[in-house]
Order: structure tokens, then C-alpha cells, then sequence
């Protein structure tokens, strides 16, 4: 049996332990909202006895389907919807489970021994946000034995176990809830959507380990939006919690590459981005990624962050200084209007007039940003 179902098991049996020596604390507190009682030695306890005698699972539940239908007035008893569940979980049906853990929650929402199933049976049907509030509301309530008629019964060992139990279930459902909620945000093609789901997950979890995933997908989100802001924000918070993401690092530099009020920050970014990319050269394929998919990865990021060093020094003026690296991103990014532009300029300023014409021609073939500036380079040079 695995460690999970044994302790679901233990737990179910130290609640029904204690709910059923007295009324519980929940059953007293419901009398303005009663739900049908089944009276010892009546027609209906007689009927559960013989279900309770039958070792078959399914004969059990065909059993009490009659019952109901014998009985409608006990449709809405959490004692008998409770026996459904107990054995819908004998037969790992989820959904069924559920269907009846839900009825019994209904009328006993602090239900210590259906919570337990209920929150294994959404796990498993992969309803993640559900067994996350109901792990929540089931840890709250083992705080407070004492809340709960007959919880004295309760040895401390147990107490402190089903705690202990009850907190991992909070940090299970968690941890699935944050992931299913990531993966759910990544496959979203509306951006708005995208962008208030990642939004709303930073609110919620802000302390989750998929935090600066969450972060590094809005700023790409907020870079499609053409909001460069908000995408740099979003960049710099995902590297307060990871300041080595190579993503956002090579995306927050180029952002704010152009502002000198950062000059000294986008420096520092882009010296930590090309010693991690040049480090990639000597890194094994990672596992799920295929060699191509990894040679692809390195040379595009090689090219981003040597080629944004460069830039930072050219416009320092430093043509000399900035002409192996702008070499290296060309070589790198082939026919990249950027690349190719920032290197033929650099040449130009160091009178390197064949070469830079060759590279500015290039680069003003190519439509974008750098089309027109490359234009004009060339005309500087023919003057």
C-alpha cells in the first residue's frame, strides 16, 4: 500500500472513531437544518445492518441504491451517503466518490472523516483548486479537537500525527494547484487572459516556487503587448528570486538597454548573462532536450549577451573593445538586423570602411528597426 492511501486509511479510522461514539460538534450545531436520523432497531437500521454484513463492494452499493429506493427520505442521511463513499473508495471509482462526499459535505461540512477521501478523490480526478480549499478547511478544522464532541478520545500521538498529516495534504494540494494553475496559464493563447491568470497566481502564491515562471511568462506576455514596462518590471521581480534566469536576463538588458539613467544596472546584467551563456558551451544536453534543441539555445543566447556587451561598449565609444563580441553575435546570428548593423557602425568608427559597408549593406536589406539606421551609415560612408 502506498504511504499516501496509508494514510488516508489512518486518518479515516480515527474520525470514525470519534464520530461515532457521539453526535459531533457540527451534528448539535445543525438542528435548525436537521438531516433524516436513522433510528436503532427501525426498518432502516435493520436494512444497513444487512448491507453492513455483505463482503461484497459492488453487491454493498447495489444494496444500498435499494435502500434509497426503498428508503428516499435517507437520500439526503450523511451516515448512509457516507457508507457510499467509503465504498466507492474500496473500488477507486473518484467520481463517484466525490458525487456522494459532496452530498454528505452538504449538510456536515466539517466532516473529519469523508474531508480526507474527498481531497484524495480530487487529487486524483485533477481538480486541484477544489482539494486545495477543501485541504485548507480540513487543516483548520485538526487544529481544534476539542471543537468536536468525543475529540478527547484522540490520544496526543494521534493529534500530533493527524496534524502532521493534514499539513502535508495542504502542501500536496498546493504544490499541484500552483503547478496545474502555471501549466493551465502557459497554454492560454489570449494574452489578457493570460496576463490576469499570471497575475492572479503572483497574488495568491507569493512565496510558490513557480513564482519567477509566473513572472518570466508575464514579461513575455507584456512584451507581446508592445508594454515594455511592465515587461521589464515583471523581468526584475522573476530576478529577485532567481538573479541567474538567463531568459530574463538577456530580455531585461535588451529592454533597458537604451536608458542611461540603468546604464551601470543593464552592464551588470549583461556581465552575469554572458558568463552563464558562455558556460552553456561546456553543458551537458540537458534531460528532455534533443542535441539540436540545446546547439539552438546556446547560440542564441551566446549571440544576445556578447553581442549586447559589445553594443554597451560601442556606445561607450569603445570601438576597439567592442568589435570581438559584435563579431562573435554576428557570427552567431547570421542575418540578424542588429548583429549585423552594431558591427558594420563599430567597423565604420574605426575607419574599417570595406567591412563596414559590407555588414551595414546587409543589415539595410533587411526590414525593422535597424533598416533606416543602416541606410544612413552607409551614406556617412560614401560621402
Amino acid at each position: 500500500m502506498k504511504r499516501r492511501e496509508a494514510c488516508i486509511l489512518l486518518l479515516m479510522f480515527s474520525f470514525l472513531l470519534l464520530t461515532t461514539v457521539m453526535p459531533s460538534q457540527t451534528q448539535i450545531e445543525t438542528q435548525t437544518q436537521p438531516y433524516p436520523a436513522i433510528q436503532a432497531g427501525s426498518a432502516e437500521d435493520k436494512a444497513l445492518e444487512l448491507i453492513d454484513k455483505e463482503p461484497g463492494t459492488e453487491k454493498r452499493i447495489a444494496m444500498l441504491e435499494q435502500f434509497l429506493k426503498d428508503f428516499p427520505a435517507m437520500a439526503k442521511s450523511p451516515d448512509v451517503n457516507t457508507l457510499f463513499v467509503f465504498n466507492y473508495r474500496e473500488m477507486r471509482n473518484g467520481a463517484k466518490l466525490i458525487e456522494y462526499a459532496e452530498k454528505v459535505l452538504a449538510v456536515k461540512p466539517d466532516d473529519l472523516s469523508v474531508l480526507p477521501l474527498m481531497i484524495d478523490a480530487l487529487e486524483q480526478q485533477n481538480q486541484y483548486d477544489r482539494a486545495y480549499e477543501y485541504a485548507k478547511h480540513y487543516e483548520a478544522l485538526v487544529q481544534n479537537f476539542d471543537g468536536f464532541s468525543g475529540g478527547s478520545l484522540i490520544q496526543e500521538t494521534d493529534r500530533v500525527r493527524i496534524r502532521a498529516e493534514a499539513k502535508a495534504m495542504v502542501t500536496t494540494a498546493r504544490q499541484q494547484k500552483e503547478y496545474a494553475d502555471i501549466q493551465s496559464a502557459y497554454q492560454e493563447t489570449d494574452n489578457d487572459k493570460k496576463i490576469r491568470a499570471l497575475e492572479g497566481f503572483a497574488r495568491e502564491f507569493p512565496d510558490s516556487a513557480q513564482l519567477c515562471t509566473a513572472y518570466s511568462m508575464l514579461a513575455l506576455s507584456y512584451l507581446q503587448k508592445q508594454n515594455p514596462a511592465q515587461s521589464a518590471a515583471s523581468a526584475d521581480k522573476c530576478l529577485k528570486i532567481d538573479p541567474r534566469n538567463l531568459d530574463m536576463l538577456v530580455l531585461l538588458a535588451d529592454l533597458q538597454v537604451e536608458d542611461k539613467a540603468k546604464a551601470k544596472q543593464t552592464a551588470e546584467l549583461v556581465a552575469k548573462a554572458v558568463e552563464l551563456s558562455d558556460a552553456m558551451e561546456s553543458t551537458p544536453v540537458p534531460e528532455g532536450q534533443t542535441e539540436a534543441d540545446w546547439t539552438k539555445r546556446k547560440t542564441y543566447y551566446r549571440g544576445m549577451t556578447h553581442g549586447l556587451r559589445g553594443y554597451l561598449d560601442m556606445k561607450a565609444s569603445l570601438y576597439a573593445k567592442a568589435i570581438p563580441d559584435l563579431e562573435l553575435a554576428q557570427k552567431l546570428m547570421g542575418d540578424d538586423s542588429a548583429a549585423l548593423y552594431r558591427l558594420g557602425f563599430a567597423l565604420a568608427k574605426l575607419k574599417r570602411n570595406r567591412e563596414a559597408t559590407s555588414y551595414l549593406t546587409r543589415a539595410a536589406k533587411i526590414p525593422g528597426p535597424f533598416q533606416e539606421a543602416a541606410r544612413r551609415a552607409l551614406s556617412e560612408l560614401n560621402k
